[in-house]
């Protein structure tokens, strides 16, 4: 049988030293076969115009599938070394020598190709991902449970627009959905005092956009942006990713210090978060807010607001907004949703002032476009119907009993570790370890993570130039009561086994 495939086509006799590895960890045969026939040509045994077996013939010659080999001819097609004529078959390409002598001289000049080079940003763009995004496990700081997510009125609002998406489908203005935005401006108004219009509130998918639209409006590369230290990382990585110096000024119990502000006049801006500064979780008092106005204002410098946690603020004090304050336009602000509906949801808002607009939404069409109508609908009728303002209310509730609750087991079960840095409000918690202890907390959250499946973050990371604190960042606010009295057990067990293994 064998023999009568062979006398039906004249075989070239250099196949017949084609031998395919069927090992299991050997490459696939359809590839081995293709290199196999690429160094045939190479080698000058075959030439070009040199007819190729048929599959039918040459499966039989090496005892492959018919599939094999036919898989095997579509990859020497698709990279010249064959073609194909309808009824004849398969043959040697007349360019596959070029392609051989192409490829050889690309292989001795190997050594002399200058590769593009990579700016050297795209290192802190991967530093980025050393900031992960947590597991829905405790302690983390945005992983919502079922308890904490918007109730029945919002699933019938989702509901109803989504069968009906035909109607936002086109592509939106790049400032945002319009109800919307004056839906927000006047929440604004009403919880945080900040008198402006929607025209001046972009739709945004959250805060790092906000800053980034911010940014790229109001300088030119190299601008000094001054930053809380200890302060929020993916601000700083954002400043310095877009060719800017991020300058680290301390903040302490009132806030960012204003003399080291006024010490550099250098400075084109700030980024401050007042209402619930990251980490510590310190308020930055009235008198404090006002010298940064005055700082701003006599400088021309401007102040970038982000309001972090703050519709979850609870302390008894007065918690106005920069923005509020500041009548001469200096301050923009910043904020989104993610703390209040659930990150999946991806929407904020930017405040900036008039001339700014069409600026903004000038980058916004350049750069993201626009953001979700459909989600900016959603939002529009939950807020006017005022069920997101009830809903607050309800996580206020929810997130004070969670926090009573995680004050009470630090206290019992890690004050031997540390203490507390603050307690205003927000959804975390900044635990502070003893200086005698010399806890690494950047090896301690690794140990935790991987042996009691607890995401905190460690605090250390989070500083600059100020000599850094060694804590941990405890996320509790999307947590039962049950589950976070459990974990604080789990995370005292954890830190004493730590410090009994580095003993």
């Amino acid at each position: 049988m064998l023999t009568q495939i062979f006398m039906t086509q004249a075989i070239n006799p250099c196949f017949q030293i084609i031998r395919i590895n069927k090992e299991k960890e050997s490459p696939p045969a359809y590839y081995q076969l293709s290199k196999k026939i690429e160094n045939l040509i190479s080698e000058g045994f075959l030439k070009s115009g040199d007819e190729l077996p048929s599959s039918r013939v040459l499966s039989a010659m090496l005892n492959l599938s018919r599939t094999t080999v036919t898989q095997a001819y579509k990859r020497l097609l698709e990279e010249g070394w064959i073609f194909s004529e309808k009824g004849r078959g398969c043959f040697v390409s007349e360019c596959a020598i070029d392609l051989d002598l192409h490829k050889s001289s690309i292989a001795t000049l190997s050594n002399n190709i200058k590769k593009p080079k990579l700016p050297v940003k795209t290192e802190i763009a991967k530093q980025a991902l050393q900031f992960p995004v947590q597991k829905e496990v405790p302690f983390a700081l945005i992983a919502p449970d079922m308890e904490s997510l918007p109730g029945k009125d919002w699933t019938t609002i989702v509901g109803r627009v989504s069968k009906s998406p035909w109607m936002h489908n086109a592509y939106a203005e790049p400032g945002g959905y319009r109800p919307f935005k004056k839906v927000i401006a006047d929440l604004l108004r009403r919880s945080r005092g900040i008198n402006c219009s929607g025209s001046q509130v972009i739709i945004t998918s959250g805060v790092q956009e906000d800053l980034y639209l911010a940014l790229q409006a109001l300088f030119s590369e190299g601008a000094k942006i001054a930053v809380e230290d200890p302060g929020f990382r993916p601000h700083r990585d954002l400043v310095e990713f877009l060719g800017h110096r991020p300058i680290p000024i301390p903040a302490n119990e009132n806030g960012i210090c204003i003399n080291q502000l006024s010490s550099d006049k250098e400075l084109d801006a700030v980024i401050v978060t007042p209402s619930f500064q990251y980490p510590t979780g310190q308020l930055m008092s009235l008198e404090r807010k006002l010298e940064l106005i005055d700082w701003a204002n006599s400088c021309g410098k401007w102040i970038l607001e982000d309001g972090y946690d703050t519709e979850l603020f609870t302390a008894d004090e007065p918690n106005p907004a920069i923005a509020s304050l500041d009548k001469t336009g200096s301050t923009i602000y910043m904020g989104s949703f993610t703390k209040t509906i659930y990150p999946g949801f991806n929407m904020g808002y930017i405040v900036v002032p008039e001339q700014l607009i069409p600026i903004i939404e000038g980058i916004k069409m350049l750069t993201l476009r626009h953001s979700s109508e459909v989600h900016s609908v959603i939002l529009t009728e939950f807020i006017e119907g005022g069920f997101y303002e009830a809903h607050i209310r309800r996580l206020k509730r929810m997130y004070q009993k969670r926090r009573e609750t995680s004050v009470q087991c630090i206290q019992s079960l890690l004050s031997q570790f540390g203490a507390l840095e603050a307690n205003t409000g927000g959804t975390h918690l900044t635990f502070i370890f003893k200086p005698e202890l010399k806890i690494n907390d950047v090896e301690l959250n690794l140990y935790l993570r991987q042996n009691y499946h607890i995401e905190s973050r460690p605090l250390s990371p989070c500083y600059v130039k100020e000599k850094p604190q060694s804590g941990l960042i405890l996320g509790y606010a999307h947590f039962s009561e049950q589950i976070l009295t459990d974990s604080y057990r789990q995370l005292r067990d954890g830190i004493t086994n730590f410090l009994n293994r580095a003993y």
